[in-house]
């Protein structure tokens, strides 16, 4: 009966694709209105095929111009199950696009004088960060901000996604994984074998380190920290980190595309891991967490990520609401590796933040992935374009941003 049902729920998703459903734009009531219009017909049909094409149960998409959102839309199922569809308004954890977000928490204790880019974070973290194979170099901020730190993402990380909300806490996490004898550590694992500073080497636990000086820097928690200075601030109301905090009837469910015949291996499929599906179709994963929040389980809407964006975008403010200085978001967008660390990697380092070339020119990016998540967020300096993208289920996106992008371009 189940996998029947996944049946239906694929038909109904292809549907729903091809009909389209389309938001309004979010108000921006302090912005100047868009200067051109976006063409929704377009971007519907492409998306729509894209989805039914790639198995896509759900996407929503916005896309910023001149500093206001100009167009949103989404398609397809939030929930199958409960045939919610996905809007602009769909609350999803939107992986590693965390990270821009904690960069943001950090450097505004920064900008107020709490610490120095290039501090040792040992002269802030309650427990000690030391690498086994180079003890004698400090691990710093601007080492964590840009993957340099030589940090290891070791199989205690994966081992800590689980269904529902964390059951440890991000400073406990920590300190088990980097503290010799702790439950977590491993110095083979945890540790690359480059000393700090040397090369970039990306970096889950680095954010996880970044998230908990938030915490001790400022004396709150990650969550109140980051909903007093950023959320509140910018109006994302229903953006939060954990499962608790967040309206259940608009969280987005993530999804995994299974054959027939195959047997169900992820934990993360809760009461049907180990089941072998008898037809193809969708299977959703549980709404999971792990413990290391601070680099991948902020859960936010495409509507209220774009807000984050244009504040980027604007210099660090939106409708009033300054926060970052100006010369720090000056700062973030900036090579902070030379070609020799980055080695292969094709692109611009900044701060969190990286350069890569998109349609006609460059976008500072950062993209999200996760079981069954894939999300992207990038903006054009130079066009002033932005675009925010998510699905609930991995997927490649980069045909849609830059659909997205050259219809923004296009438009008169």
């Amino acid at each position: 009966m189940r996998n029947h049902f996944i049946f239906v729920a694929w038909f109904l998703v292809v549907v729903v694709a091809a009909t389209v459903r389309c938001s309004d734009p979010e108000p921006q009531p302090a912005s100047p209105g868009p200067s051109r219009p976006i063409d929704s017909e377009a971007i519907s049909r492409f998306v729509a095929a894209y989805m039914e094409e790639k198995r896509i149960p759900g996407m929503a998409a916005a896309i910023v111009v001149d500093g206001t959102v100009a167009w949103s839309g989404g398609w397809g199922w939030a929930d199958i199950a409960a045939e919610r569809p996905m809007t602009p308004d769909a609350i999803i954890n939107i992986a590693s696009i965390t990270k821009t977000v904690t960069n943001a928490a950090i450097l505004q204790l920064r900008d107020e004088g709490r610490f120095d880019l290039d501090d040792p974070v040992n002269d802030y973290l309650p427990f000690e960060v030391v690498h086994p194979r180079h003890p004698a170099t400090p691990i710093t901020f601007r080492h964590l901000l840009t993957h340099t730190a030589a940090l290891g993402d070791g199989d205690a990380y994966d081992e800590s996604y689980a269904c529902g909300d964390p059951e440890v806490s991000l400073g406990d996490w920590l300190e088990g994984y980097f503290t010799p004898g702790g439950p977590y550590y491993d110095a083979g694992q945890n540790f690359l074998d480059q000393e700090p500073g040397e090369k970039y080497s990306y970096s889950n636990l680095g954010y996880g380190l970044l998230g908990h000086l938030v915490e001790v820097i400022s004396g709150l928690s990650l969550a109140d920290y980051t909903r007093l200075r950023l959320f509140e601030p910018l109006g994302m109301t229903s953006t939060g980190w954990m499962l608790a905090d967040i309206d259940p009837e608009r969280h987005a469910t993530p999804y995994a595309w299974v054959g027939a015949g195959e047997v169900l291996n992820n934990r993360l499929f809760a009461e049907r891991n180990g089941e072998t599906v008898a037809e193809d179709g969708f299977v959703p994963f549980c709404r999971y967490s792990f413990y290391n929040l601070s680099d991948g389980l902020l859960r936010t809407s495409v509507h209220e990520l774009s807000r984050f964006l244009l504040a980027h975008m604007n210099g660090g403010e939106l409708d009033g609401e300054r926060i970052l200085d100006a010369g720090t978001i000056h700062e973030i967008f900036q090579r902070q590796l030379d070609r020799e660390r980055l080695e292969d990697w094709e692109g611009v380092q900044g701060l969190t933040w990286r350069r890569r070339d998109i349609v006609d020119g460059p976008a500072w990016e950062h993209s999200g992935a996760d079981p069954g998540v894939r999300t992207r967020m990038l903006f054009s300096p130079d066009e002033g374009i932005g675009v925010v993208v998510f699905s609930n289920r991995v997927a490649n996106l980069q045909p849609v941003v830059e659909f997205l992008f050259a219809e923004a371009e296009l438009s008169p």
